[in-house]
């Protein structure tokens, strides 16, 4: 018997690649990912040693995916009450839920999240989406393998035939995707966090009960473990948004970024493209995006020489809660359907006031992370599921309902103008009126 194809992972150690990935791990959307890094600006500006790539995470993920649906079925096996069709099903499905570990962030582009809200603007899809495609390309490999294109389709994207459940171990709050990147993220960026993976994966559980898969869902045991591990698990993810995901010189970073794409795009330069066409989109990488734009003229040179050439981000000017500010019913409806637009439209106006640059003004709005609905395998005195929040005064106290607006100054704009005699206040004064006539 040949020896299995095996790789040495930083934190998860010897990782099997399975047959399927041996085949296309040299195809050049494969290769993308190594090009990426997990970490997108951050890596270039606050952690210049988190050079982790979106290749290693999805490699990463599917090994967690394996290793959690090999669990699932273990205590399937073991229980009094045998769930016979659900094992079944995971059985069946263990190698849809590697392969939807591995390709569920292909579709991401360039320095991470930059180019989310460009592709919702541009092509009215997200990363998902251009994962399901991605993994269409590959059929022959995969069907090869017995996984159906489908349901690694349904995991990836909900799909109408989808099992919650399967997909809550890829994309749910105590998913394989959280798991891996918060190890990998914060090993990597220097946070030496203690937490016991399988001890934390051993607490999850399937719940339901019958033959309706449909009904099943990703949860926990009901036991103090569980809920413990829980606790320590949120913390880590909610710490982790406050020290690194939502860092301010990255998040300016990443917010001027984003703008000269758009307005590269607005430009009609060749990046517009690289966005709307599938086949270019998936060469793009950090490198082939820096060229273009370093090569572009006006605002997109200009933002990218102020990151990456002679460092001179944006100022923070303004930081309040969203609830402080009168809001109209047709503000807040926008608002629930896409931030980025509504923050992007402000930016717009507000950069009204300075008409000099495209975007001289840049409003962010940033909503707190707080845990979604997990459930434990137990139900109340009336026969209700109870929700983890019930069990633990720690992950209530996570749940904080905050919307916090941000307004970054153009540094020209911070140095020259009536801005730095206001300290901002002007530009609150209009943000406020923005809202109000929304």
């Amino acid at each position: 018997m040949a020896d299995k194809d095996t790789t040495i992972d930083t934190i998860h150690g010897q990782i099997e690649i399975p047959q399927w990935l041996v085949k296309i791990k040299d195809e050049p959307v494969i290769h993308r990912m190594m090009r990426i890094k997990q970490l997108g600006l951050k890596a270039f500006i606050d952690f210049t040693n988190a050079n982790h790539t979106r290749y290693s995470h999805s490699l990463g993920t599917m090994f967690l995916a394996s290793k959690l649906a090999d669990l699932m079925i273990k205590k399937e096996n073991s229980r009094v009450t045998r769930r016979t069709r659900l094992k079944a099903n995971l059985e069946y499905n263990k190698n849809s839920l590697m392969a939807a570990g591995f390709f569920h962030d292909v579709g991401h582009g360039p320095f991470s999240h930059v180019l989310d809200f460009v592709l919702e603007r541009e092509i009215k899809r997200d990363h998902e989406w251009i994962a399901t495609e991605v993994v269409k390309r590959f059929s022959k490999e995969l069907e090869g393998d017995s996984i159906p294109i489908s349901q690694v389709n349904n995991i990836i994207a909900k799909g109408k035939d989808h099992y919650p459940y399967l997909r809550g171990i890829i994309n749910g709050p105590l998913d394989v995707d959280k798991v891996d990147y918060l190890l990998r993220d914060s090993y990597n960026v220097g946070l030496r966090y203690s937490f016991d993976l399988n001890h934390f994966l051993d607490q999850i559980a399937i719940l339901g009960e019958g033959d309706e898969l449909e009904k099943f869902e990703l949860g926990l045991t009901n036991s103090p473990q569980a809920i413990v591990s829980t606790e320590l698990f949120l913390l880590l993810w909610k710490s982790m948004y406050t020290l690194v995901y939502l860092i301010q010189s990255s998040r300016i970073a990443e917010k001027m970024l984003e703008k000269a794409i758009l307005t590269a795009i607005r430009d009609g330069t060749s990046i517009q493209d690289d966005i709307k066409d599938l086949d270019k989109y998936i060469e793009l990488d950090e490198s082939v995006l820096l060229n273009k734009l370093k090569t572009s003229e006006g605002f997109p040179k200009e933002i990218y020489q102020r990151i990456f050439e002679k460092p001179d981000l944006y100022v923070a000017v303004f930081e309040s809660d969203l609830n402080l500010f009168k809001t109209t019913p047709e503000f807040l409806k926008a608002l629930h359907k896409s931030q980025d637009n509504v923050s992007d439209t402000i930016s717009q106006q507000l950069s009204q006031l300075e008409p000099r640059k495209p975007y001289s003004i840049i409003c962010d709005i940033i909503s707190a992370k707080n845990p979604k609905e997990i459930y434990i395998d137990a139900k109340d005195e009336h026969g209700e599921p109870i929700e983890v929040k019930q069990k633990s005064s720690v992950i209530r106290a996570l749940t904080q309902p905050e919307v916090i607006l941000k307004i970054y100054l153009h540094p020209e704009l911070v140095k020259t103008t009536r801005f730095v005699k206001d300290k901002g206040k002007s530009i609150k004064t209009e943000a406020q009126r923005i809202i109000e006539d929304w």
